[in-house]
């Protein structure tokens, strides 16, 4: 890359990165490819409270309750569906932590909560064709394994439309994560995971935002997925080794895929279109200028979740 366009990448980098940090300073599983996504009708639903679910037992009384049905494993798991949830302004709409049986969520909508739905330490889960718009994260995992999440309406959130942190073979498939503030998908420390077949655009509030985010993650595979107009970058990966980037179709964003820090990953076969840079990796720093926008970079991907905090 000539010298040039460089620096003029890395400037606007810099600048991107001083407009996230002012703006955050002004503001306080069964297999996917057996379930159809036809979506079943809610209009005549009425608004139900928030669900807390916390630990194995809780299922139980719920089921007691009328709140879920099934019996909690695997060819019966416990079911919460067709519901609408307004969050009333803080914490989830469904929150589930400590839950170690099989479930299914299964076309909910909500709305209005810090996190629309919201997983803590727990196993087996399958996230399907929820609408979980208007919250500030809409589907966040963390702590979980073997999950999938598929066919959902993750858009038009303050933050992030899926977030998965430190967790495991999590199948991210099939959703919609469009015109979310700063990221569409991020996954964070997580391994084993597949992003695949996810239509990702608009995620542009600030010039920093992205389409699919891969940070400290490894061993995980992003394929098949649509994403287009997402204000920095369509694909970014930070200190993300070991991944498989391919048959993902990257339009029109300032950088198609951008790597820092991260190494022996496949990058083949994407189709990219009106890109500023198709593909950029900053592995080596060479002047202060690119260390700057490095520091930068980093400060928004790893520091980002944490000031924005899951409020339950």
């Amino acid at each position: 890359m000539k010298t040039r366009e460089k620096s003029r990448i890395l400037l606007l980098l810099t600048l991107g990165m001083f407009s996230l940090v002012f703006s955050l300073l002004l503001s306080d599983t069964p297999n996917p490819t057996q379930i159809s996504l036809d979506h079943d009708d809610l209009q005549n639903s009425p608004v139900s409270g928030k669900i807390h679910i916390n630990n194995n037992m809780a299922w139980i009384d719920a089921k007691i309750a009328g709140i879920v049905s099934g019996e909690g494993i695997y060819s019966d798991p416990f079911l919460i569906e067709d519901l609408i949830i307004d969050a009333g302004g803080s914490g989830s709409g469904i929150l589930i932590e400590n839950s170690f049986v099989y479930v299914r969520i299964e076309n909910c909508t909500i709305y209005n909560g810090d996190t629309g739905i919201s997983i803590f330490n727990s196993v087996n889960n399958l996230i399907l064709r929820n609408n979980v718009t208007n919250n500030n994260f809409g589907i966040a995992v963390r702590f979980g394994e073997n999950f999938t999440i598929l066919g959902n309406e993750a858009s038009n959130n303050e933050n992030y439309g899926i977030y998965v942190l430190s967790s495991n073979e999590i199948n991210v498939i099939g959703n919609v994560a469009n015109l979310n503030n700063y990221a569409g998908i991020h996954l964070e420390e997580s391994i084993g995971c597949k992003v695949s077949e996810n239509t990702v655009n608009h995620n542009n509030y600030v010039f920093w935002s992205m389409g699919i985010a891969l940070t400290s993650s490894n061993h995980s595979i992003v394929s098949e997925n649509t994403l287009g107009y997402n204000g920095q970058s369509g694909i970014i990966l930070y200190n993300s080794n070991d991944n498989t980037i391919q048959f993902n179709i990257i339009q029109q964003c300032y950088i198609g895929i951008y790597l820092s820090y991260s190494n022996n990953n496949e990058i083949s076969n994407n189709y990219f279109k009106g890109n500023n840079a198709d593909v950029i990796d900053y592995t080596e720093p060479e002047s202060f200028v690119e260390l700057l926008a490095i520091a930068l970079v980093i400060t928004a991907i790893i520091a980002l979740p944490a000031m924005l905090i899951f409020k339950e």
